[in-house]
């Protein structure tokens, strides 16, 4: 995948420029961290890699914050899998219920399905 702002992802057909905002393996995996190259820069993709070579992710448009709870907005976030050509398989959306959940002490949290905390092992080998 192009970390140079190229065009991997599309949403509803348009090709979408992205900027590398953070790299756990060279930002250091902390909540602090995640918070301050994240919050409030609007719609975001994350992804993860397992240890056994799994991508996985979420897309929001909500923006990230490190205080506020939970955040439901129109339902455009979903989790999805990515397979080695890049291509992304969605498995499904949050359908207007809560689609984020914002704390100091998690990275990411997508419903009650996808949980990033800030004690993550590096290799996340018991995830995926």
């Amino acid at each position: 995948m192009p970390t140079d702002g190229g065009s991997a992802f599309k949403m509803q057909g348009k090709p979408m420029k992205y900027k590398l905002l953070y790299r756990g393996t060279d930002n250091n995996f902390t909540a602090v961290n995640f918070h301050k190259f994240f919050d409030s820069k609007g719609s975001t993709i994350t992804l993860l890699k397992s240890g056994k070579g799994k991508i996985f992710g979420g897309y929001t448009d909500i923006p990230w914050s490190a205080k506020g709870g939970w955040r439901k907005r129109n339902a455009k976030s979903f989790l999805f899998t990515m397979d080695a050509e890049g291509q992304l398989t969605k498995l499904g959306s949050k359908d207007g219920r809560n689609e984020t959940y914002h704390d100091k002490d998690y990275l990411v949290c997508f419903g009650d399905t996808l949980t990033v905390y800030a004690k993550l092992n590096r290799r996340m080998d018991s995830i995926a």
